[in-house]
């Protein structure tokens, strides 16, 4: 008798165990709040540090920036409260020390976005799409948009309604 329940015993803790881990994938996951600095940022200018191939991401981008039309668009970087920065590889935070673009070797097989503050280079937000090189403009668009909503979210978290 003592064998038969062995296996069972054993079936219902890996049982207990899967729904257990099942309940936590599932969970709703929280995004980290965004910057203070984001929310009150008037101003971005957009960079793309990228190859030939990721180049498309700034110009692309433009309507997406333009439809959310909370920041102003800085003619350069040292007219703006933040930097949207394109990207193949992630930000190193050295946007205001590097020695030109950034050299490091990269597949375009990622498109980051880095939000960067306009003064001190410190990175506020940052986020990735691994849709290819063929894709690139519309995962830079789908940065923006994600975000976006990051922004709208906290927002809505921080004026005491909530957010849908």
């Amino acid at each position: 008798m003592i064998k038969t329940t062995r296996p069972l015993e054993s079936l219902f803790f890996l049982l207990l165990a899967w729904t257990a881990l099942c309940q936590a994938g599932f969970a709703k996951k929280q995004p980290p709040p965004i910057s203070p600095k984001i929310l009150k940022a008037q101003s971005v200018y957009l960079d793309c540090d990228c190859r030939r191939e990721m180049k498309a991401s700034v110009p692309n981008v433009l309507v997406e920036f333009f439809d959310w039309g909370r920041y102003q668009l800085a003619p350069d970087r040292n007219h703006a409260d933040l930097i949207f920065l394109f990207s193949m590889n992630p930000y190193l935070g050295d946007y205001f020390t590097r020695d030109g673009p950034d050299k490091r070797p990269g597949i375009v097989d990622f498109t980051i976005l880095t939000v960067i503050d306009g003064r001190t280079g410190e990175a506020l937000w940052s986020e990735s799409k691994r849709w290819g090189y063929m894709l690139v403009s519309k995962a830079s668009r789908a940065l923006v948009r994600d975000l976006r909503k990051a922004v709208e979210a906290q927002v809505h978290l921080d004026s005491g309604t909530s957010a849908r």
